[in-house]
């Protein structure tokens, strides 16, 4: 049934330009949208934090100490009932694996895990 409609050249050329054009009609707004969607996924609503355990490393003194504090204040008022302040050298296996230890057994679990490291 089909046959007899795309074996005419005039057709067959006619659907060509027809899919060219609306090529290039749709793909300028295909592309707008992969270039805003990951800019706007930036802005939509914070996660709720609210029983929820982060790992934060990155902060084990001077500059980093209060960093840890203002990243501790942001998550209480994200809705995170409780922080545990751990300082400790992420360059050191053991103190990697006592920080780890020390907060798996103050909540039972560690959900998310955060590494900021600075020279």
């Amino acid at each position: 049934m089909y046959e007899a409609c795309f074996n005419n050249r005039f057709t067959n050329t006619l659907v060509l330009y027809i899919f060219l054009l609306v090529l290039l009609l749709v793909s300028p707004f295909i592309f707008a949208w992969e270039l805003v969607n990951p800019i706007r996924s930036c802005f939509r609503s914070k996660e709720n934090m609210s029983g929820k355990v982060v790992l934060i490393t990155g902060a084990s003194s001077g500059l980093g100490e209060s960093q840890l504090e203002f990243v501790a204040n942001k998550a209480r008022e994200l809705g995170s009932p409780d922080v545990l302040f751990i300082f400790a050298d992420v360059s050191k296996v053991d103190e990697c694996r006592m920080f780890v230890e020390d907060t798996i057994k103050y909540f039972g679990r560690c959900g998310y895990w955060v590494t900021r490291i600075t020279t």
